[in-house]
């Protein structure tokens, strides 16, 4: 006999999908007492095969549909490498968000100027005629 998933099991994933990695949205589910078919918790496998299975757009594409950028896009766009675009996030200068659960996230264009390229050396350097006032 074939299983299938409650269909508004499946349109809510479809909904979490916009916000949520596979397994935010296992832990979700789980949270609320939602189970599986077979009665077991959610696992970010699962969520992945049921997106599989009823073809539901994946979170990095619908990311990309409403305009957000890889970190290839933004360092291209700003003249920077890409650790440069992931320190950037770090600290908080752009607003990032995740596509999966590796890591992997897609950026907002920003607001505001980011930081000219070379500026965070600029912090390190030590100015020869301040630092010899001192005797």
């Amino acid at each position: 006999m074939l299983r299938t998933t409650d269909a508004a099991v499946v349109q809510e994933i479809d909904r979490l999908i916009d916000t949520y990695t596979d397994k935010e949205i296992a832990d979700l589910l789980n949270e609320r007492g939602v189970r599986t078919v077979v009665t077991t918790p959610w696992t970010a496998a699962r969520i992945g095969r049921l997106r599989h299975i009823y073809q539901l757009t994946d979170r990095r594409t619908r990311l990309l549909a409403q305009g957000l950028l890889t970190p290839e896009d933004v360092a291209t766009r700003y003249g920077v490498v890409i650790s440069t675009v992931h320190l950037w996030r770090r600290r908080g200068l752009l607003r990032a968000h995740p596509v999966n659960d590796r890591g992997d996230f897609l950026y907002e264009i920003p607001q505001q100027d980011l930081p000219a390229k070379f500026a965070h050396k600029l912090v390190y350097q030590v100015d020869p005629v301040t630092s010899s006032s001192h005797s």
